[in-house]
C-alpha cells in the first residue's frame, strides 16, 4: 500500500500539486521530510499487519479451546452462551436432515448424489459442492480442525453438541474416499 501512496504523491508533484495532510503536515521541499513521510506511510501498514496477526492468533486460540469461530456450518446456528461467548447450536430441520444424510451414506446403498437430491427435497438447500463440504466437515461429529501446516491439521474436541458420532463420521469418510 505504501508504494501506491508514493505513486500518488509523484503524480501530484508532476501536476505541480502539493499534498497537505492536516493531522501530520510535511513540507516536501525539505529533503529530510521524506524520512517522516516514510514513517507516516509505514506505521499504518505495520498496524494492519499486527491486527491481522492478532486476529489469526485469536481464532487459533478459540479453536484450541473447542469453540467454532466464524459462521456456523449448515445445520447449526451462531448464538451466545450464558457467559456471553459465541457458540454454535443445532438448527432444525437442517440438523436432522444432516443426521439422516450421514446415516444413509454409512449404509452405502445409494450414490452420494442420489442422497443429496433426497436431502434437498427434505429441505437441505445447498449446492453440490457445499454438500460435499458438509459430509467431510468434522464439526458435525464435534471436532474442530486446526491447521498446523499446509498439509497437516490437528483435531480438537469442540464444546458444541455433535450431530453424529465420530464412529459414524469416520465410517462415512472411509466410504466416500473409496467412492
Amino acid at each position: 500500500m505504501e508504494e501506491y501512496a508514493y505513486e500518488m504523491i509523484g503524480l501530484l508533484r508532476k501536476y505541480n500539486t502539493i499534498p497537505i495532510a492536516i493531522d501530520q503536515p510535511i513540507d516536501l521541499s525539505i529533503p529530510e521530510s521524506t524520512v517522516m513521510l516514510a514513517v507516516y506511510l509505514s506505521v499504518p501498514e505495520a498496524e494492519n499487519s499486527r491486527r491481522a496477526m492478532n486476529t489469526a492468533n485469536g481464532i487459533r486460540r478459540a479453536k484450541q479451546m473447542g469453540r467454532f469461530p466464524g459462521k456456523a456450518p449448515l445445520g447449526y446456528i451462531n448464538m451466545s452462551g450464558f457467559d456471553g461467548r459465541k457458540i454454535i447450536v443445532p438448527k432444525q430441520p437442517e440438523a436432522n436432515i444432516i443426521k439422516w444424510v450421514f446415516r444413509q451414506l454409512a449404509k452405502n446403498n445409494n450414490k452420494i448424489d442420489h442422497i443429496r437430491k433426497i436431502a434437498d427435497a427434505k429441505g437441505l438447500k445447498c449446492s453440490r459442492s457445499h454438500f460435499f463440504r458438509i459430509i467431510r466437515n468434522p464439526a458435525y461429529c464435534g471436532l474442530i480442525a486446526i491447521k498446523i501446516s499446509s498439509k497437516e491439521q490437528q483435531m480438537v474436541k469442540g464444546i458444541h453438541d455433535p450431530l453424529i458420532s465420530e464412529v459414524l463420521f469416520n465410517e462415512v469418510q472411509r466410504i466416500i474416499t473409496r467412492k
